[in-house]
């Protein structure tokens, strides 16, 4: 994948039709092409999310990707090839995109595997051809949401302010999941949620961060939440060879109040 030294884009931050709750669906770890893929789930998720006018962000592991060389299963265990696979979500993920649902797009390693050894980046491929080059990000980032309306505040010509909210968007690598691991980015990145993937182990933590503002000698407190997604694998291949433990399928979903900042995070179901 690119370069990790050429950093995240910056995103502009996007100002969204959505008065109320806003609600964002987090698909990592699909695995498109793998024998175990659960598409008639993935299926049913993408449904509802277009159905409900939901935004989605794809964070990682789209593709299953695997090469001749992989360590477990390989290429001749996958049911889609890469061509294929892109296909599928181009076509699948069109609609959300021509309604502008899709926030943003990262990589994660399986995705990696194809630049690794061939130089070709699948998901910036996808990316492209849903018209996103510019919401995808290799290695993950930041995403600033506005949307209804922020109580108490307004702009200085008096005017209704919308309400902002920062998220931290990444896939995650090794143990980076982990409920310690997630704490230590929480701590790192200053936004408002995290979402990540990677360990196919469901999670949702929650902590807060201080902030000193010494032109005011003031301490503000600011509450975070961080949500690790669930797979779109079903169980069985690496995981029961490594006699690892079943976890949840499905999508994250993040719910971000109207009026005043509150942050809700609910598990794949």
């Amino acid at each position: 994948m690119p370069s990790a030294d050429q950093g995240p884009p910056a995103l502009p931050r996007l100002h969204l039709p959505v008065s109320g709750t806003l609600t964002i669906d987090v698909y990592s770890d699909i695995h498109v092409g793998a024998r175990g893929f659960l598409e008639a789930k993935f299926l049913k998720d993408i449904e509802e999310t277009r159905v409900k006018g939901r935004y989605a962000v794809f964070n990682g592991d789209l593709f299953n990707a695997a090469m001749r060389d992989a360590k477990h299963g390989g290429v001749y265990e996958e049911v889609k090839n890469l061509d294929e696979s892109i296909d599928f979500l181009d076509k699948l993920l069109e609609p959300l995109a021509q309604d502008d649902r899709i926030l943003a797009i990262t990589g994660g390693n399986h995705d990696g595997y194809a630049w690794n050894r061939a130089g070709i980046d699948p998901v910036r491929q996808l990316a492209s051809r849903l018209h996103l080059a510019h919401r995808y990000m290799p290695h993950g980032g930041w995403v600033t949401t506005q949307h209804g309306v922020a109580r108490r505040t307004g702009t200085r010509d008096g005017q209704p302010r919308p309400i902002e909210y920062k998220g931290f968007f990444y896939h995650g690598t090794g143990n980076g999941a982990s409920s310690a691991s997630v704490e230590k980015i929480a701590a790192k990145f200053g936004a408002d949620y995290y979402a990540s993937g990677h360990t196919h182990a469901p999670l949702v933590v929650t902590g807060e961060r201080w902030d000193v503002y010494p032109q005011t000698d003031t301490v503000r407190v600011s509450p975070w939440v961080a949500g690790v997604g669930g797979s779109y694998l079903r169980y069985g291949g690496y995981a029961l060879e490594k006699t690892l433990t079943p976890r949840g399928n499905g999508k994250l979903t993040i719910m971000l109040a109207d009026g005043t900042k509150d942050v809700d995070m609910r598990l794949p179901r």
